[in-house]
């Protein structure tokens, strides 16, 4: 796990823009799917901005956090990193 503060958010912000990128995507496929495609496309799209949605609001919190807390956070920071990056 990463302990310094702006490499941290850095790859926080590199993962929310891969997300930003799939969702573009899968709004893009949706227009060109049949109904039941465009279901399940709904589900994974409305899956991926929530995480997105979450993310922004994890990195402006953390991107406030006094430098002397960083280091306390580890594990949290390590949790939201898992359920940022699992698909």
């Amino acid at each position: 796990m990463m302990t310094d503060k702006n490499e941290y958010l850095t790859k926080v912000d590199e993962r929310l823009q891969e997300i930003k990128t799939s969702i573009i995507a899968i709004k893009a496929k949706m227009e060109k799917s049949s109904a039941e495609e465009r279901t399940v496309l709904a589900k994974k799209l409305d899956s991926l901005q929530k995480k997105y949605r979450d993310g922004v609001e994890k990195m402006q919190d953390l991107s406030e956090i006094d430098e002397n807390f960083w280091e306390g956070m580890q594990d949290d920071l390590e949790t939201f990193w898992d359920q940022l990056t699992r698909e």
